[in-house]
């Protein structure tokens, strides 16, 4: 469920038709089921993250992928910044920075973060 919300906040919006951002997610689902991939997506910043080790996704990187509990916490540390809580971004785990640097762009934009890279 993460994964489909992160999808969906960051899809590309080429005709300026649809909501972007959660505002996208609950366009496609309702209110609660937004505010529940929200809270997921900032828990998974925080939390154990699947078990995945700093090894883990440097591996994953090499290979060109990406596991599928990144898209969400990918997502949750995007969320942070747009909120502008930045105190909250101490919290975050070292295997998320892992993964957040290495789906951005030099311009500090995620670009194509899902479309490049094949899930796990």
């Amino acid at each position: 469920m993460l994964r489909w919300g992160a999808e969906l906040y960051f899809a590309l919006n080429l005709h300026n038709e649809l909501p972007t951002g959660i505002d996208r997610v609950i366009y496609y689902s309702d209110a609660l089921t937004a505010a529940a991939i929200v809270d997921g997506c900032r828990l998974a910043t925080t939390g154990r993250f699947a078990g995945l080790t700093a090894t883990d996704i440097v591996v994953a990187d090499a290979r060109n992928q990406l596991y599928l509990v990144e898209f969400g916490a990918i997502a949750g540390v995007d969320m942070m910044l747009d909120a502008t809580e930045f105190s909250a971004l101490d919290s975050v785990r070292v295997e998320i920075a892992i993964s957040v640097l290495r789906v951005r762009g030099g311009d500090g934009v995620c670009l194509g973060w899902r479309r490049h890279r094949r899930p796990l």
